[in-house]
């Protein structure tokens, strides 16, 4: 078992009470100066009022980001320092913690076992995945048509309910406007001694204009499921927020996304992979993203948590001339210091979007 310790995740509202000395001697920005009254010329002021003004300082060091930050690094440096619990334990006992310790790291083991057997089952699962996952890419991608069988869907009990009693509260809608037209009767329009009605004349109106629409539809129907995976960015949160508005135009090339896992036998990791058609923004037809992982515990087996990234790399993404969204370029104006005369300097500075996220540090 590991011996207590000053945790970071303590409260810093709970050190606070027991710090007063420290408080009393940080140096505090913006605190307002006490008014110059009768009470605060006393010499031996009361000690409630004493408490009173520590506890002012202290709301007001808790506002101030800068001593928030100082107290989190203190707390920070006490993490791992032994609180002197186990020192004070009989030598029998501490005999047995230590062998409750090598006991723990006997189970790390173990869970790291558990977690490489996970990765395999990821591994035959992925396999068993892609001729599905092949299946939407051509549905996506217009390659090709699903049949009637693929396009039947089924829906919930409640959604069927739902639309069932829509469907009937429009049906008895349209009967009573059927029984309101035909109590009003039917209107009898007479030209060159031929007779026709009201009803009639709408009835061939609204099959022209449906006919119509039919075929315009027909002519507009697109290919596959546009922007389907620039639907998808857009909708998950962990993803939607480095999606720009300048990455939309480029994502609505993406025609599918795969996971890739290591072969059997190679240290874990698996790689992202970034499927585009031929487009205007660069020449690349896959861009990469690997990540190598460790499920084996490090030097400190008690903080082991399952498996870590412990590096990534990216891909280059070959930009055509002047189509290179992570880049923009800037101009500012300089005066010289001597002369009085200002330039223009332009600049190319880094610009945020979601392709940056194929460029990622080494090492990370």
């Amino acid at each position: 078992m590991p011996e207590p310790v000053y945790s970071c995740k303590f409260s810093m509202f709970r050190q606070l009470p027991a710090c007063s000395k420290a408080v009393e001697a940080v140096e505090v920005e913006d605190v307002e100066e006490a008014s110059d009254t009768e009470e605060s010329k006393l010499e031996a002021p009361a000690i409630g009022d004493k408490e009173k003004k520590v506890e002012q300082l202290t709301a007001q060091m808790m506002k101030n980001p800068q001593v928030l930050a100082a107290l989190q690094e203190r707390l920070d440096s006490l993490a791992g320092t032994p609180s002197g619990y186990i020192e004070s334990l009989p030598r029998s006992v501490k005999r047995r913690i230590n062998a409750l310790k090598n006991l723990q790291v006997k189970c790390t083991n173990v869970e790291a076992l558990f977690y490489k057997e996970v990765h395999e089952l990821e591994r035959k699962y992925a396999a068993m995945y892609q001729p599905l996952f092949d299946r939407r890419r051509d549905v996506i991608s217009g390659a090709v048509e699903p049949d009637e069988a693929e396009c039947e869907w089924h829906e919930d009990k409640d959604e069927e309910s739902e639309s069932g009693a829509d469907g009937k509260k429009s049906d008895s809608k349209v009967k009573n406007e059927g029984k309101k037209d035909k109590s009003k009767g039917t209107v009898e329009v007479v030209e060159d001694g031929e007779k026709a009605t009201v009803e009639e004349e709408a009835d061939k109106d609204k099959a022209k204009e449906g006919e119509k629409q039919k075929e315009e539809k027909e002519e507009e129907d697109p290919k596959g499921i546009p922007d389907f995976w620039l639907t998808v960015f857009k909708n998950v949160d962990i993803i939607s927020d480095l999606v720009q508005e300048h990455d939309e135009p480029i994502l609505r090339y993406l025609k599918d996304v795969q996971v890739k896992f290591s072969d059997p036998g190679q240290p874990m990791s698996f790689s992202l992979e970034f499927h585009f058609e031929q487009n205007d923004f660069f020449t690349n037809m896959v861009l990469t993203k690997e990540y190598h992982m460790r499920a084996e515990p490090d030097d400190i087996p008690f903080s082991f948590e399952g498996p870590e990234i412990t590096s990534c790399t990216g891909c280059k993404i070959d930009w055509k001339k002047g189509k290179n969204v992570t880049t923009k370029t800037i101009k500012k104006k300089q005066k010289h210091k001597g002369r009085g005369t200002v330039r223009t300097v332009t600049k190319v500075v880094p610009n945020e979007s979601f392709f940056n996220f194929f460029n990622p540090p080494q090492g990370v």
